[in-house]
């Protein structure tokens, strides 16, 4: 594990380390915090994700939302899983809905 300024990077030897991580973080959050999850393809963000959704009792498999840039599980807590990677900058992920989506209010 490792830190540089606000960012945590941590490698996890399988994906059920993954989305225990995911289980065991989710109960440190609470409505409207942001977790800015960045790797590259197959690293483990959607992965981690399920384990957040497992948590506040939500859809058993998240997929990642590529194609649809955003999918919205709704639960105890409001879960928005964004995938941003196609985006060019914060303008596009506006345009997309996604700050818009991530309201504590929404």
């Amino acid at each position: 594990m490792s830190t540089a300024d606000d960012a945590l990077t941590v490698f996890l030897p399988s994906p059920a380390d993954t989305e225990a991580l995911g289980r065991a973080l989710a109960r440190f959050l609470g409505p409207g915090d942001v977790l800015a999850l960045i790797g590259p393809l197959g690293s483990g963000k959607s992965t981690l994700v399920r384990g957040l959704l497992a948590a506040f009792g939500l859809a058993s498999s998240a997929a990642s939302p590529t194609f649809g840039i955003m999918r919205v599980y709704e639960g105890p807590l409001r879960l928005v899983h964004a995938d941003a990677w196609r985006l060019r900058d914060e303008d596009e992920f506006a345009d997309a809905g996604c700050c818009e989506e991530m309201r504590p209010d929404t």
